[in-house]
């Protein structure tokens, strides 16, 4: 039996309209990235119910080669902005501009949790 494969986890503030954006990224450390997983978060109480087993599953994918990247959405707390500057669009871009930064050529998903299934691209 092997013990987990070691992953590296960074946060940072990227700009957004609005504000920046805090991105907290989980990624394989000693293993190439076989693909990206987008998480788009819950909604308000939901999120913070189910943390910590989305960190938890976040490392696991991490360590099984996966590229796993959570934004915290404008309005949402770590990121600029308040509740009420939150729009529909706003959230829907920052979905998008995730997906764009997927390293092209390898598999993206969207792992939606609640709520942020509303949030899916079409």
């Amino acid at each position: 039996m092997t013990g987990p494969r070691p992953i590296r986890q960074s946060g940072a503030f990227v700009p957004g309209p609005g504000g920046p954006r805090f991105r907290l990224v989980s990624e394989p450390a000693q293993a190439p990235v076989i693909g990206t997983v987008v998480f788009v978060p819950a909604f308000a109480e939901e999120m913070n119910k189910s943390r910590r087993m989305v960190a938890r599953l976040a490392r696991l994918l991490a360590a099984d080669g996966w590229l796993v990247v959570q934004r915290d959405l404008l309005g949402c707390g770590d990121s600029a902005g308040d509740f009420a500057d939150a729009t529909w669009s706003s959230w829907l871009g920052d979905v998008e501009a995730e997906l764009e930064q997927a390293p092209s050529g390898l598999p993206v998903w969207l792992w939606c949790h609640r709520a942020g299934a509303l949030l899916a691209p079409p």
